[in-house]
């Protein structure tokens, strides 16, 4: 609904834990770049895990 295309860059401030991508996970557009900040970062970092364990996907 955001209208990524291939290689896009997106900047996510205030990423919570995430769930936009997550539950996106296979729609994201092939090379798209995703940086994501909270306050929380124990939220984010999490979601650093989660990339390279479904890089794959």
């Amino acid at each position: 609904m955001i209208g990524l295309k291939d290689n896009s860059r997106v900047l996510d401030l205030g990423c919570g834990f995430a769930k936009l991508w997550r539950n996106n996970w296979t729609d994201i557009p092939k090379g798209t770049k995703i940086t994501g900040y909270d306050i929380h970062g124990s939220w984010a970092d999490n979601f650093a895990q989660f990339i390279p364990e479904n890089e794959d996907k």
